[in-house]
């Protein structure tokens, strides 16, 4: 990953909130993310979602439903150059992604989806 400043679409699955945040490296996506290991989930050719790669089996007890699949912990929407695996900022805007979010909370084995779209 370049160490040029990219501007990503922050999923706070804990907080259900949607901001943009700055990225620089890997290191920012994992402090921001909130997770040791990530992995990159795609939205389509230019964006992707990061998540965090342990989140069925680390305890975290929430997520987000993104098109109706369920990514646990938080996500961070950042371009990607298919070429050269470089991080871009994310082509989706926060106005696009917001009203596709649905938060979630897991409380005794289930899946508790909030009602309101996340707040951006």
């Amino acid at each position: 990953m370049k160490t040029k400043t990219n501007h990503a679409i922050f999923i706070d699955a804990e907080n259900n909130r949607v901001t943009i945040e700055k990225i620089r490296n890997s290191n920012d996506i994992i402090k921001l993310g909130k997770y040791d290991i990530f992995t990159c989930v795609r939205i389509d050719k230019n964006d992707c979602i990061y998540v965090d790669d342990e989140g069925l089996i680390n305890g975290t007890k929430y997520g987000f439903f993104f098109n109706d699949e369920p990514l646990f912990g938080n996500g961070i929407i950042l371009g990607v150059n298919i070429n050269t695996g470089d991080t871009l900022p994310a082509k989706h805007t926060i106005e696009e992604i917001a009203p596709m979010i649905r938060c979630f909370r897991k409380v005794n084995g289930m899946l508790i989806r909030n009602a309101d779209a996340p707040n951006w």
